[in-house]
């Protein structure tokens, strides 16, 4: 499985060398190389710390998860890490590895932790509305649409949740995968009784939280690259255009946000009145500060991890 991984990480890794070279290219090479040599390194490396701190929030929101469902496991910051790998699938739904690596480790059923995982990814979805809606623009200008629209798209969640903890909605998914597969689905039970076990007001709202922070902090990533080349623009303005291209980029579904990010981004960035070649520096730092950072940090982990449980 580990030598999978790698494949479908080195591949996406291809991709997006090409993808910065074009940029690079098209923005006209020595001028963004003239940028890049007049940036200060150390924001780099704030960057990375603030990046980082955000793992370990999410780290603990993710054993915290973990502690409600009473699955222990001396490897847990390892399997945690070792899901940034994956932050390279859409939605980052390829998280659910680190269910794999707990049955693999502790023996833990799927179906008992895959619900910590759905817990994870809506609570950064709730997170990063409630962002969306103290910074996006549309909340600025036009306060009523904005709330409208963030409190039924949290409604809409709320609402899935539910669905998920029923029994109607077990018997329903059984009966589709009969159909299709001929096969009876094993352990639906076992999932169901997990997201019951989580779907309350206290871990809805600490993991929405925890995913908004995890987002603000990437959102000051941009704001200091920015500032790093020399531009003063409104804190509350590059919040707002980080949560529009994380949004572009989640409705895309495209793996990493390939192209979206990148493109929403210098959208904004020229908006601003930012010159090509500069626009295209920070576009470059900031992606691998954050998608790239993950993704680096998570193969590391997950060669750590392989090699751990092998001995």
């Amino acid at each position: 499985m580990i030598k999978n991984l790698e494949g479908l990480i080195t591949k996406f890794a291809i991709f997006g060398v090409l993808l910065y070279f074009l940029i690079i290219v098209l923005a006209d090479a020595n001028h963004v190389l003239e940028a890049l040599r007049n940036f200060n390194l150390s924001i780099v490396l704030l960057s990375l710390v603030l990046v980082f701190i955000g793992y370990i929030i999410r780290m603990r929101r993710w054993t915290y998860l973990l502690n409600l469902l009473k699955v222990r496991s001396k490897m847990n910051r390892l399997i945690f890490f070792s899901g940034l790998s994956m932050t390279i699938t859409p939605g980052k739904i390829g998280e659910f590895l680190k269910c794999f690596l707990l049955k693999r480790a502790e023996g833990v059923d799927k179906s008992k932790t895959a619900p910590a995982v759905v817990m994870e990814r809506l609570g950064d979805l709730i997170g990063f509305f409630m962002l969306l809606l103290f910074a996006s623009p549309f909340f600025i200008y036009r306060p009523v649409h904005s709330i409208t629209a963030v409190s039924l798209l949290i409604l809409a969640i709320f609402i899935f949740l539910a669905v998920l903890t029923t029994e109607w909605f077990t018997k329903k998914i059984e009966f589709i995968t009969l159909k299709i597969t001929g096969k009876k689905l094993k352990k639906t039970k076992q999932f169901q009784r997990s997201m019951k076990r989580l779907f309350n007001k206290q871990v809805i709202v600490y993991t929405s939280i925890m995913g908004s922070v995890s987002w603000f902090l990437e959102g000051i990533v941009l704001w200091l690259i920015i500032s790093g080349f020399g531009f003063r623009v409104p804190f509350i303005q590059v919040i707002s255009i980080f949560s529009l291209c994380s949004l572009f980029s989640g409705i895309s579904m495209i793996p990493g946000g390939f192209g979206v990010v990148e493109g929403s981004l210098y959208f904004f960035l020229s908006y601003l009145k930012i010159p090509l070649p500069v626009a295209a520096s920070i576009i470059i730092i900031f992606r691998l500060c954050t998608l790239w950072f993950a993704v680096i940090l998570g193969t590391l982990s997950l060669h750590l991890f392989d090699r751990r449980v092998k001995n």
